[in-house]
């Protein structure tokens, strides 16, 4: 074993034993009435649930109880024996539970591990049908569908194998979210598509459909969980005072506010960590990245001769961090 290998277990030990012990556990996890002690930064770098939960200003930041009303109590304790063992044990009468909550939480390791691919067809069929799953984008569920049927041990249309259950499920998908460049990609991958009549008419009718204009266009398809979206004004300041949230403490002169409901988010400064020493301009894209330019902070200029204008780009997956994208 090397030597990281070695302190990557030591450290996962270490966190077991403190969470069974209680110590220097931050938050409590309620799920139908059974609390969980357990850690923050673990919830969060598994999570980017709770990540976004613990970090973006919300009550829970500074709660020591969460209430987890739409998780059965044995899938969220499977699923924090993962985060803390790195063991998943799953068996016929769980995975479905798990796989559910997996979703919610968004912890894709798990959505996307062999134990969930191995779901009955109807089990898998009752899972995706559900508008409670926590994916941001529909190419997600078709992508557990295709995996699912390539696991197939058996092989293609044989008449015992997954094949012949493909148009049952991807009815369950909502084709129309999918973006039309992986559909089409989808269609060259996976000749299992192209070969069922039904499945190529499915794909067919979800590409034109893309393509007409709103007004024409079939009704409008319910967005899962995690897709809808809120219209924010995004406010990145300079002074060092900050703005105090409701809750007594200082925000980190970043914040987002949501015309329509009048709460208030925050995301983290690019001041923080002496990424930048000034804002002097930003901007957010069509696929909504935030980029700023500005000052380098004062320790990084202590180490440059000219003051150079320094970017950085907000990263929605990981919340919470900027890193400087690579300029061609």
């Amino acid at each position: 074993m090397d030597l990281r290998a070695k302190h990557s277990l030591g450290l996962l030990d270490q966190l077991r034993k403190m969470r069974e012990t209680e110590k220097l556990t931050d938050v409590v996890l309620v799920a139908e009435g059974i609390s969980f002690p357990c850690h923050r930064v673990v919830l969060s770098a598994f999570s980017p649930y709770f990540r976004v939960m613990f970090t973006c200003g919300l009550r829970e930041c500074n709660t020591r109880e969460v209430f987890l009303r739409d998780t059965p109590a044995d899938s969220l304790s499977l699923l924090l024996n993962y985060m803390y063992c790195s063991e998943l044990p799953l068996n016929n009468a769980n995975v479905q539970g798990v796989s559910v909550a997996a979703f919610l939480l968004q912890m894709d390791e798990v959505c996307m591990s062999e134990e969930i691919l191995e779901l009955e067809a109807h089990q898998l069929g009752a899972l995706l049908s559900s508008d409670d799953l926590n994916v941001s984008r529909e190419e997600t569920i078709l992508d557990v569908v295709l995996r699912w049927v390539r696991q197939d041990t058996l092989g293609d249309w044989v008449e015992d194998g997954r094949s012949r259950h493909l148009a049952e499920l991807l009815r369950k998908v909502r084709l129309p979210l999918v973006a039309p460049d992986y559909l089409k990609e989808a269609m060259k991958r996976n000749m299992s598509l192209l070969a069922d009549a039904e499945c190529l008419e499915m794909m067919e009718e979800a590409l034109e459909a893309t393509g007409m204009h709103p007004a024409a266009a079939p009704r409008k398809l319910k967005l899962r969980y995690g897709m809808e979206t809120t219209d924010l004004l995004l406010c990145i300041g300079n002074e060092g005072g900050g703005i105090r949230s409701r809750y007594g403490n200082y925000s980190e002169r970043s914040f987002c506010y949501a015309p329509s409901t009048g709460r208030t988010y925050y995301i983290t400064s690019p001041r923080y960590g002496d990424v930048l020493g000034f804002v002097c301009a930003g901007v957010v894209t069509e696929g909504n990245e935030i980029v700023v330019a500005g000052e380098a902070g004062v320790r990084k200029m202590a180490r440059q001769t000219d003051r150079n204008v320094e970017i950085f780009r907000y990263r929605v997956e990981a919340q919470g961090t900027w890193e400087q994208p690579e300029l061609s």
